[in-house]
This record gives structure tokens, sequence and C-alpha cells, in this order.
């Protein structure tokens, strides 16, 4: 990914310039290469048995700031808890492994914050250079890290200030603490990830720019009255991190029911494989029944036939042999009535 984002004012929900952020992933070595290609991924989520994953963040600079707040421009974003990282130091050798060293230093999310340039500090700068590169080393790429790469949004956070414009060299005591109080007044905005081109902001910048300088010239009254903005705003900071922590106990309720699901739906998923093991170990069995049902059919089928030949076989012998003595019975009776006609004084018996 490499587009530019609206920035979204966090005072009027408007738009108020882009970040030019890009996020890509550092396969590094022949393993990991091989791993994305024999999977045939269309995300992280889709591969196997990825062990860590090294991730390049970078800002490379901002457009169309409102010059209220183009002055000491910065960002920041957070990970989750839930994702263990380390920040990999500049010229690292991505061939080499996470090594035990490492592993010392992991961390379980936080926020990465950037620097602002040297030639951007107290400069009024529209389109300021931000130019922040680093490399995370992602070390947890389980389930509940991949559903996150595939389902959350990363918030980026801007923050700028009111340039310096006072011109006198030695500006008096009530000015400079006129002026601390007003450079505590940041404007907090965020880049939301919808892809969608924000349109230019217009003003007149030199309008706004004789209202910052008048405004540098303020009463005790408004004094007063920005100390008490700021213990209001001081009170809805602290609200505001009481409803962080109550959303954050109840995203680890959340995330605690998740791994519950996946831990019962696991369970389920492998007792679904066993129960299909099982029946297609009972359908080779039929098979094999049913094969050696019909094996023993043919054989007794063909026992039958045979039976029935031997039958016919021994029925044909019994008869020639009753014929052969019908013929021989009939030959000696032939010659008992010759001898009996004939005139003699023997007695023949047949």
């Amino acid at each position: 990914m490499n587009e530019p984002f609206n920035i979204i004012s966090g005072e009027t929900s408007s738009a108020c310039g882009q970040v030019h952020f890009s996020l890509k992933p550092l396969w590094a070595t022949d393993e990991q290469i091989a791993a994305v290609e024999e999977s045939a991924a269309e995300s992280i989520h889709d591969i196997p048995n990825l062990e860590y994953l090294d991730l390049e963040f970078n800002i490379s600079r901002c457009t169309d700031l409102p010059s209220q707040f183009a002055s000491d421009v910065r960002m920041r974003f957070e990970l989750p808890s839930h994702i263990s990282f380390v920040r990999l130091p500049v010229g690292y050798d991505p061939k080499v492994p996470p090594n035990d060293e490492q592993r010392k230093m992991i961390k379980r999310g936080g926020i990465i914050k950037t620097e602002v340039l040297p030639e951007n500090k107290d400069v009024l700068n529209v389109n300021p250079e931000i130019n922040f590169t680093t490399v995370l080393r992602i070390f947890n790429c389980d389930y509940r890290t991949r559903e996150w790469f595939k389902t959350a949004c990363l918030m980026l956070e801007v923050v700028g200030e009111p340039p310096d414009l006072t011109n006198d060299d030695k500006p008096t005591q009530k000015e400079e603490k006129v002026k601390q109080q007003e450079n505590k007044v940041t404007s907090t905005s965020t880049a939301v990830m919808t892809g969608i081109t924000s349109p230019k902001v217009t003003g007149k910048i030199a309008d706004k720019m004789n209202r910052l300088h008048n405004a540098t010239k303020i009463s005790n009254a408004t004094v007063a009255k920005v100390l008490a903005d700021k213990g209001a705003l001081e009170k809805t900071v602290t609200d505001l991190i009481h409803d962080r922590e109550e959303a954050a106990k109840a995203t680890d309720e959340l995330e605690a029911e998740l791994e519950r699901l996946q831990v019962e739906m696991s369970e389920k998923e492998k007792k679904i494989a066993f129960a299909s093991d099982e029946l297609e170990e009972a359908k080779r069995r039929a098979k094999m029944a049913e094969a050696r049902e019909q094996a023993r059919a043919a054989e007794a089928a063909a026992a039958q036939k045979e039976l029935l030949a031997l039958k016919t076989t021994s029925q044909s012998d019994q008869l020639r042999q009753l014929q052969e003595q019908l013929a021989a019975a009939q030959l000696q009776a032939a010659r008992d009535r010759e001898a009996l006609n004939k005139k003699s004084s023997a007695c023949i018996v047949s």
C-alpha cells in the first residue's frame, strides 16, 4: 500500500490535508518467499506457518495542512497489545533470522512516534516533509494477529502547532507567557485509511497569519480564559483516558471471549474431522463387505452349477449301466429259451 489518505480534523471533522503513507511486507529469506509462492496467498492471513514478518512503515510527507497548525508537524500510531514486535535498526541485514538478542527486546504493542526534522522546527510549512521510515519485526504471526491485519484499521494521529510569528528580538514577559500558553493548544487530527483523495483545503494564509500575529498580543483576561480552557481540556482528557481504560477493559474481555470461541471452534473442527474419518472408514468397510458378499455369491452360483453338472453326469452313467444290464439279461434269457427248446435231460437254470 502506497497512497495519500485524508486527514480528518479532530475539531471540525472536516478534511484538512493529506498524509502520504506506505506499508509493505519485506520477504527477506528464501523460506518466506517459497512459503508465499507455494500458498498462492492473496493476503498475509492466507500464509500458513509464518514464524515472523518484517513490515516497513513509511510516512513521507503531509500536504495542504491548515496554516495555523503547520509548524512542528509530527505523527504517531499505535499497535495493539497482542502484537509482539521489535524495531529493527537502520542498515540491518533482512536475511538474518530473529536471534536471542532481538527476542529479549520484544515489546507488546505500543506507540510509534515521528520526530520533527530540524528544517521544519518553528517554520510555517503547509507541505512539510516527514521522511519517517521504520521496520518492525512482528514475532507472533498467529491467527489473531493475521486476523487483525485482515480486518483492523491503522489510525495515524497528526499533530501540529501554530508557527512562531513573533518578530521582536526580546519579547516582553507577558508576550512570552501568552505565546507559551498558545503553543500548548495543538491540533490533533486523524488520518483515516479510506483511500479517498481529499479535496484541497483553500483559504487566505496571509489573513490567518495576521490573526495569529494579533493573537500574540492578547490581554491578561484572554490568558485567564486560555488557562480556564486548559483546565476544561485537562478534564476532558481525564474523561477520555477513563473512557479509553473502559474501552480497553471491554476490548480485553472481547479478546478473551474470542480466544475461547476460537478454542471451542478448533475442538469442534477436530471432532468433525474425526467423525468424517470414521464415516469414510465405515464406507470403506461396507464396500469391502459388499465385494466379499458378491464374491461369495459368485462362488455359490459356480458351485451350484458344478453340482448340477455332476448330477446330470451321474444319472447318465447309471442309465447306461442299467441299459447294459438289461441287454445282458435279455441275452441270457434268449440263451435260456434256446436251451429249453432243445431236447435234453439237463435242467437249465437261469
